[in-house]
């Protein structure tokens, strides 16, 4: 700043950056200043009592709190994606989803085909063909969380990975937010993927978080962060969306990019079809698939029944020779 002196008859002075004006007595430290635009105006104050008038208003830039005070809250966040994607109304009307579409692992040179079935609460059926690779399957009837694959074979998950597919396997998991999270926080604005957007840390009962970023604008989820839960362990994940398109009168993305461990997956979806009204028994179990399910602990598994079990994933092979298995085949599911 520049230099600054007390006035001559050992008043006082003021102190000027732009609009903000600060009076100080003669008794004011020096105070240090960063920005080299400061005035020093010196003025004249009298040692005889007299009544004191009201400081001027002083002008102070807004800073990172009063910033952050502007912010919606996390509720408002995740309650306006679904209002500008269709609607709760919309939402609760969609009962089912078919989607259908083709898997590239960017840079590897590798494709497959993508066919989904999804229902309410959590029912699924995924299904992901590649030359070479084979069939991959995974499904949830609702309570058994399953996947095959020819190079691991058929898989019943349990504990901690059945837990996180159950809850990424909720039908509509955006509109049932509530129900997923004990509380949301809006905790500032950043650009990802090219987007000004609102950041959203939603908290789990569990203790468990992820984040997700919604487009300050228009609304719409770009992208969430979150760890995946898995057999191998926990693995840090970013979800990407876009190509938002309505169906069935709620817009949901066309494309899906993910991001884990150095590489990037991203699924085209061409179609995709709601309220098919498809049969209950589109999610029954694989019978290898069902064998497992019964050695883990569930009495009747395509209906869901529980009779406990605590125990991790357990392959085929473990239970081979207790109980032969004929080879693992894919049911027609067309």
């Amino acid at each position: 700043m520049r230099a600054w002196r007390r006035h001559p008859s050992g008043g006082g002075l003021l102190v000027r950056c732009g609009a903000v004006v600060l009076a100080l007595s003669v008794c004011a430290a020096p105070v240090a200043f960063a920005d080299d635009t400061m005035e020093v105006v010196p003025v004249e104050i009298s040692d005889a009592p007299a009544e004191v008038s009201a400081p001027a208003e002083v002008i102070v830039p807004p800073t990172a709190t009063t910033a952050n005070a502007t912010l919606p809250t996390g509720a408002e966040v995740l309650d306006r994606f679904i209002e500008v994607t269709g609607g709760a109304d919309a939402y609760a009307a969609i009962r089912d989803r078919v989607m259908t579409g083709s898997l590239e692992y960017v840079g590897m040179g590798i494709t497959a085909k993508v066919k989904g079935y999804y229902a309410e609460p959590r029912m699924t059926y995924l299904a992901m063909e590649t030359e070479g690779l084979g069939l991959v399957e995974e499904g949830c009837n609702g309570e058994v969380v399953w996947t095959k694959s020819m190079m691991q074979g058929p898989q019943v998950l349990k504990g901690a990975s059945r837990a996180f597919k159950l809850r990424a396997d909720r039908f509509n998991a955006e509109y049932h937010w509530r129900e997923l999270y004990v509380r949301a926080e809006c905790t500032g604005r950043e650009a990802v993927e090219g987007q000004d957007c609102y950041k959203v840390v939603r908290y789990r009962a569990d203790g468990g978080s992820d984040t997700a970023y919604f487009a300050a604008g228009s609304g719409l989820l770009v992208r969430m962060d979150y760890v995946a839960t898995t057999p191998m362990g926990e693995i840090p994940v970013q979800m990407v969306r876009e190509e938002y398109r309505e169906v069935g009168g709620v817009k949901i993305a066309h494309r899906e990019i993910m991001r884990t461990m150095g590489r990037e997956q991203r699924v085209d979806f061409d179609k995709i079809r709601v309220n098919t009204k498809m049969a209950p028994e589109r999610f029954d179990l694989p019978d290898d698939i069902k064998m497992l399910a019964r050695r883990h602990g569930w009495a009747s598994p395509n209906s869901g029944a529980v009779a406990g079990g605590n125990a991790e994933p357990m392959s085929i092979t473990a239970v081979a020779a207790a109980e032969p298995v004929g080879n693992a085949t894919s049911r027609d599911r067309d």
